[in-house]
């Protein structure tokens, strides 16, 4: 293999997991901080005088968006069901059809496993742009990112699942390797 496949290869499997761990403790950070904002607003505008009135549409999306980011492993694995099948790993990918590659199958399985990583920043990218979304409203910026928001979402799960859609195309196309 190549020095740059080698370097690869040992830059994917830590670089990786390094990330995943920090995408989860963003998003129970963000969780977190999504949560309490919008329960402090709540606590103020009921307590504090001269605060504008919450209601209920403003506060139930928020608090949403928050326990969604919280368990973000969760809510991923539910996005997938719903887009594919089967369990969302998390771990360095070995795609058999890679094996055809010979000795760049090792820096293939590592370009795949850093395109899952970074749809999982695309995905928190996205619940990131539906919380800003919700709070600006009915706008006609709000709407648009609405559906940036969902494109973000979904093309981070289908990057996450990168070696089934690509089973899924050569299927629907008739490709082989």
């Amino acid at each position: 293999m190549t020095d740059i496949g080698t370097m690869m290869v040992n830059f994917a499997g830590e670089f990786s997991a390094s990330l995943w761990k920090l995408l989860w403790a963003i998003g129970m950070l963000l969780g977190c901080v999504y949560t309490g904002k919008t329960l402090m607003r709540m606590i103020k505008a009921n307590t504090v005088a001269g605060q504008p009135p919450v209601t209920l549409g403003s506060i139930i999306p928020i608090l949403l968006i928050g326990g969604l980011m919280f368990n973000l492993p969760t809510f991923i694995n539910f996005m997938w069901a719903s887009v594919g099948e089967g369990e969302v790993s998390y771990n360095a990918i070995s795609y058999k059809p890679a094996q055809n590659f010979g000795v760049l199958s090792e820096a293939v399985n590592s370009t795949l496993t850093l395109t899952s990583a970074f749809g999982g920043v695309f995905f928190i990218k996205g619940l990131m742009l539906l919380k800003r979304a919700t709070l600006e409203g009915q706008n006609s910026q709000g709407s648009d990112k609405v559906g940036k928001s969902l494109t973000h979402m979904f093309g981070g799960v289908c990057l996450i699942q990168i070696t089934h859609i690509i089973d899924a195309a050569c299927e629907s196309f008739g490709i082989f390797w």
